[in-house]
């Protein structure tokens, strides 16, 4: 690890360790410029904006460094979040924002399993329940042709507590089996709606991998190459077909489509962004991964659309995060990069990362903000979460320098 890494992950982590300075500056009250609803960025028991991001943070720096602090760092979040969680309970089985979410913090922090091992217990009969609960309204929803972002996305839905409820394969093993029966529902769903558009309807297809359909499609590939779909995924080509297909004539991906580009066929005036929640990089990693677990032979096509990103001066992107950021790309084009011996893409997420470097500040609270365009206003945020904040950053930081996977990663792919 440089000297210039170890600087950048002791400060950050170092200006976390007072909770109610966290809280207070995550507020971002001195904004007076923007709506209220922008201001706040931090949400308690949210492993993309609170606690959670910090044990998982923490834990994950322990795990790499092995140094003490860092797991005594880790406990005393803990300990807050559980009492926390034990006032208040929890809402949703959501990875971002609930069950799904806090358990993958814990099981980090358990170090294989050796702690914590009646708070993950805990946690997982919980979280059964709320997926249950979640697969009766959702697949009542999908019957009737209703889809909600709330029911199958990578935030809030199925595409993301998936990843969380796939390392506890056995106990989750019926859950796992009837979120593929809705996911495949979705996805042929998506197709009848886009099939069947007509100039009196009103349909929207949202591309990215946050909200939109490559995060079920992807779901639905680990579903299979783990054994727990036993039905005939061939939907999976069409999808992937019906995604090229809404590429704009620059090879670059829109974040959504409406009713009358798909009738006249035209996607290019479409508004795109370098980022992984939407836009080219994020639809571009999802489709990836498929190809490579389903065997498909897709890659070129996606490598094409990277590099036209690259190459592009349609980038729209201001901040360091992951989500819509600087981190969230380098970590797409270093991973695609990689796995496919690219060097052109791989040296790309390297020039990103020294960008992402130059970026850091002891002059910032957390040593970085988020910075995003609202409207016609460029904003710089206090935000610490994994998400949209400073501690997604540091995990994509710390990255390279792990010998085995680290669990943070399940949030993005």
């Amino acid at each position: 690890m440089t000297p210039q890494i170890e600087q950048i992950l002791g400060y950050v982590a170092g200006s976390f360790t007072n909770y109610e300075r966290v809280v207070a500056e995550s507020a971002n009250k001195a904004l007076i410029n923007i709506e209220p609803k922008y201001q706040n960025t931090f949400f308690e028991k949210s492993l993309s904006h609170g606690i959670p991001s910090l044990i998982l943070m923490y834990s994950s720096l322990y795990k790499v460094t092995k140094q003490e602090k860092y797991i005594a760092l880790s406990n005393i979040h803990i300990e807050k979040l559980v009492e926390i969680i034990s006032k208040d309970g929890i809402e949703s089985p959501s990875l971002y924002a609930g069950t799904a979410g806090i358990s993958l913090a814990i099981r980090e922090a358990s170090i294989s399993g050796k702690y914590y091992t009646k708070l993950l217990s805990s946690l997982h009969c919980l979280l059964k329940e709320q997926t249950q609960e979640k697969l009766i309204i959702s697949l009542s929803n999908i019957d009737k042709r209703i889809i909600e972002p709330f029911d199958y996305d990578m935030v809030n839905g199925f595409s993301g507590i998936v990843n969380y409820l796939i390392l506890e394969r056995e106990y989750f093993f019926e859950e796992l089996k009837q979120i593929g029966t809705y996911l495949l529902k979705y996805v042929e769903t998506i197709l009848y709606k886009v099939t069947n558009c007509s100039v009196d309807t009103k349909n929207e297809l949202d591309l990215g991998i946050a909200h939109g359909i490559v995060g079920p499609m992807l779901t639905l590939a680990k579903l299979k190459s783990e054994r727990i779909l036993k039905e005939d995924v061939e939907i999976l080509n069409k999808a992937i077909k019906l995604v090229f297909l809404c590429r704009r004539e620059d090879k670059l991906w829109p974040g959504k489509i409406y009713s009358d580009n798909i009738l006249n066929f035209d996607f290019k005036n479409l508004p795109t962004r370098m980022a992984w929640c939407y836009g080219t990089p994020g639809t571009a990693l999802a489709l990836f991964k498929i190809c490579q677990l389903m065997d498909l032979n897709y890659t070129d096509n996606i490598v094409e659309s990277l590099v036209a990103q690259m190459n592009s001066t349609e980038k729209n992107i201001y901040s360091p995060s992951m989500c819509h950021g600087l981190s969230g790309v380098a970590f797409i084009y270093d991973l695609i990069g990689r796995s496919y011996s690219n060097v052109e893409l791989a040296n790309f997420a390297d020039y990103l990362r020294q960008e992402i470097i130059m970026q850091f500040s002891e002059q910032k609270i957390f040593g970085y903000t988020d910075r995003e365009k609202l409207g016609e206003v460029e904003v710089e945020l206090e935000s610490v979460g994994i998400l949209q904040g400073v501690s997604g950053i540091v995990l994509f930081l710390l990255n390279p320098y792990s010998d085995e996977e680290l669990l943070w990663e399940r949030m993005f792919i």
